[in-house]
């Protein structure tokens, strides 16, 4: 049991552990924005591990305001550290025009919807889980969506990729088969 933060204590028992002789499933259900993309990167990298991801939509989501000038130094750095990137700015933002009485004014206002975020977040997952990254599931299933659900395969070999594959899609078959 480590008492830590979780970015801290998954980098220490990465780096204490022998990847070559080891495999594991992590699952990874963060308190808000608390996982860095570091962490995710590190994981990968052991080319060991496959992680469950429930990447907190909701949250991130709310954090990126609808008005891109809302969004203070604090929350752009959090959600530079939680995707990884200064790119979600593009990605998730798309700048106007609005007329007004007597003049027009530009305005960065967020086009992204909880969905296209998601596919953001998969695409950017795609870019360090050589193996394989599942397509989000979204929970709950009614109504918006407050999280992603993520499976992510390190290691890139054939059979890995097929076994990792193979016991995801049956949880997600016993998932769709229980509403």
């Amino acid at each position: 049991v480590h008492e830590e933060d979780a970015n801290f204590a998954l980098k220490t028992i990465i780096s204490d552990t022998d990847w070559k002789r080891s495999r594991g499933v992590l699952f990874l259900d963060p308190y808000g924005m608390s996982v860095d993309w570091s962490t995710l990167e590190g994981i990968a990298a052991t080319e060991a591990l496959d992680v469950w991801y429930l990447f907190p939509l909701s949250v991130t989501y709310r954090q990126a305001a609808n008005r891109f000038d809302k969004i203070d130094e604090h929350k752009a750095a959090k959600l530079d550290a939680i995707l990884g990137t200064p790119d979600w700015r593009k990605a998730f933002y798309s700048e106007s025009t609005q007329e007004g009485l007597f003049d027009s004014d530009k305005v960065t206002t967020r086009t992204a919807s909880p969905r296209d975020i998601a596919s953001f977040v998969w695409q950017r997952l795609n870019t360090v889980f050589r193996g394989w990254v599942s397509e989000p599931i979204f929970l709950p299933d009614s109504g918006p969506p407050m999280f992603a659900l993520f499976f992510a395969v390190s290691n890139p070999s054939e059979g890995a990729v097929k076994l990792s594959k193979r016991a995801a899609e049956h949880l997600f078959a016993m998932l769709k088969n229980n509403k």
